[in-house]
């Protein structure tokens, strides 16, 4: 029965205004007597709200464009005049469509389309029925759904074009630093794996080239496990890094072979290495060149609470757009994060809702102009236009009743000829225009891009090693000077010095000792004081010459033991030879003596006989 008393209550409305106009229904009549009560809350620059007391105040407002009612028996606790762009435009609508309406200012908590009450129907023909509606300003989401339902309510178009969702940034662009993306980089988790993983292969490979060449290369891989280990892992950490130091290198075909390996390895990891700076650099850079909804891919975006969930089933900006979604509790907390933080890239929010917050907190006013700008073009999702269509629109109670229709219908239909006929755009200018005013301020515009703090700090602490250095080198060379002019006076000096005997008579034998200290401690420092100021590198230089002396000598005396000793074996040989010979000599002689013996013995005894 209320649906249908309802739908006749419509019917009866749009019949009378159709009468009363000699319009047809087609042009969304509506009986004068049939009073639109429209709820609004303050949320300028869309709706300005301001309190009279007087006819004198009323009349000073209605001179600035705001339109005023007295109170009455629908609002009865105060005047008040109403302008902003969203009130200028329903004003034009209605006056097109020649409706009967009352603005009625609520509280913001009263304001929602859960809370818009049904016609009041008296009796049907009665004139004095009441249609409530909703002039809204920001997106109205269901907060967890079924708290309502789409068929509850049903809204116009929007009533601006440039209504819709939009994409924020900070207006002074980021700086892309190299050092502070390098160090953004070494910090981040997978320069850190990656450095633990290369520096666990190095440890790997610094062992297997110390057992590769420990027995054939041990002057340069020591044989011992401590030393040589260290010897290794030194070779594999040069090669690797594509340094290649030289001091130190693989002798056996194996070392040789798996060096080649290790070096091609070494190349591939320094160019995952650089590979990775570079995309540091350039998504450092690509910031800036945010120009809309699709340049935000990969970036961290700000996104209100109640744009996704668990405020809002189904509704996720971040993968629609494929960034990661940062929540923010309001627009000044995205602020927070974008400008001071600089955890976030860019803020996705209504439109509405950000002139609102720049008008509110009077950022178009500030020095060197407002820190935020809107970039590229407003933009609505699937979500959006499912749930609630557009944010600046005029959203009536339907219960499911299709002749609800015909209020937000008429209200689409003829926003759309003030699209067409520039009347928008008009309000636009008027209202949504925030000028800033302060953009030629002291201290605004382009800044120096160099680093002049680091690069004064680095000239100063060069300028002043280098004084330094150049001044020690002089008071080196001035003391050294002096000592070698007194030990030169000292030495050719006619002027006769007392010794330390004629000391000791004249003052006494207890100070011999003392004097005798006195001058072996200046002895000392004086030696101290050459070696310290200069003279380091002569005696470096004699070490030096005195080592190939040393070395030349022990070469002779190498070669010298290496003659003896082979004179020593030419004698030895000779006189094993001589003796040989000798013994021969011997038995030959003690032979011949024997068979003389023998022979002379015989002839004897024959002699005899």
């Amino acid at each position: 029965i209320d649906r249908y008393n309802y739908y006749m209550f419509f019917h009866f409305c749009a019949q009378q205004g159709s009468l009363a106009h000699s319009t047809p229904i087609s042009e969304y009549p509506w009986a004068p007597s049939c009073l639109l009560l429209v709820q609004v809350e303050e949320s300028p620059p869309f709706i300005d709200v301001e309190p009279y007391t007087d006819t004198t105040q009323k009349a000073a407002l209605e001179a600035r464009g705001f339109l005023c009612w007295d109170a009455d028996e629908h609002q009865p606790e105060g005047n008040w005049c109403y302008n902003g762009y969203a009130v200028k435009a329903f004003d034009n609508v209605a006056e097109r469509l020649k409706w009967n309406y009352r603005l009625l200012l609520v509280g913001g908590d009263e304001l929602s389309v859960s809370k818009l009450s049904p016609p009041e129907i008296r009796e049907v023909g009665a004139g004095n029925g009441r249609f409530h509606l909703g002039l809204f300003t920001s997106y109205q989401l269901p907060w967890r759904p079924p708290q309502y339902k789409n068929d509850e309510f049903w809204c116009s178009d929007s009533l601006w074009k440039e209504d819709g969702l939009v994409v924020v940034k900070r207006v002074e662009e980021r700086e892309v630093r190299i050092e502070w993306a390098i160090a953004a980089m070494i910090i981040s988790p997978s320069f850190v794996n990656f450095v633990v993983f290369c520096y666990f292969v190095v440890l790997v490979m610094g062992h297997i080239f110390w057992y590769l060449e420990r027995t054939d290369n041990s002057e340069l891989f020591d044989s011992s496990f401590t030393k040589g280990v260290s010897d290794g892992l030194w070779f594999s950490m040069v090669t690797v890094t594509t340094v290649g130091y030289g001091d130190k290198v693989p002798i056996t075909g194996i070392g040789k072979c798996l060096t080649i390996l290790w070096m091609f390895f070494g190349i591939l990891c320094f160019g995952v290495f650089s590979g990775s700076v570079s995309d540091q650099i350039n998504t450092s850079a690509a910031e800036n060149a945010i120009q809309g909804v699709d340049d935000l891919s990969t970036f961290r975006v700000g996104v209100l609470n109640y744009l996704a969930e668990p405020m809002v089933q189904g509704f996720n900006l971040g993968s629609d757009f494929n960034f990661k979604q940062v929540l923010c509790d309001s627009l000044a907390d995205c602020q927070e994060k974008l400008l001071e933080d600089q955890t976030i890239s860019a803020i996705i929010a209504p439109h509405s809702d950000v002139i609102q917050y720049f008008k509110e907190n009077e950022l178009h006013l500030r020095n060197c102009g407002n820190p935020l700008r809107i970039v590229g073009n407003n933009f609505t999702t699937d979500a959006t236009q499912k749930w609630t269509k557009a944010a600046v629109k005029i959203c009536s109670y339907s219960d499911s009743v299709y002749a609800a229709r015909y209020l937000a219908d008429a209200v689409s239909q003829t926003t759309q000829e003030l699209l067409a006929d520039g009347t928008a755009d008009d309000l636009n200018a008027e209202y949504l225009t925030l000028e800033e005013v302060n953009l030629e301020a002291d201290g605004c515009g382009d800044g120096s891009r160099y680093g002049v703090t680091l690069i004064i700090a680095t000239v100063v602490v060069v300028v002043f090693y280098f004084c330094m250095i150049e001044f020690v080198r002089w008071y080196r060379k001035r003391m050294m000077d002096k000592k070698v002019k007194e030990h030169f006076i000292t030495s050719v000096s006619e002027k006769p010095h007392l010794d330390p005997e004629s000391i000791a008579r004249k003052f006494g034998m207890r100070w011999l000792n003392a004097v005798r200290k006195r001058k072996q401690d200046r002895i000392e420092a004086r030696k101290a004081q050459i070696l310290s100021m200069g003279a380091h590198d002569h005696i470096m230089h004699m070490v030096k010459r005195l080592r190939n002396m040393y070395m030349q000598q022990a070469q002779e005396i190498r070669n010298i033991i290496h003659d003896t000793k082979t004179a020593r074996e030419r004698v030895s040989r000779l006189i094993l030879f001589m003796s040989a010979l000798g013994a021969v000599l011997v038995v030959i002689l003690t032979s011949m003596t024997i068979a003389m013996m023998v022979i002379w013995g015989r002839l004897v005894r024959l002699t005899y006989l």
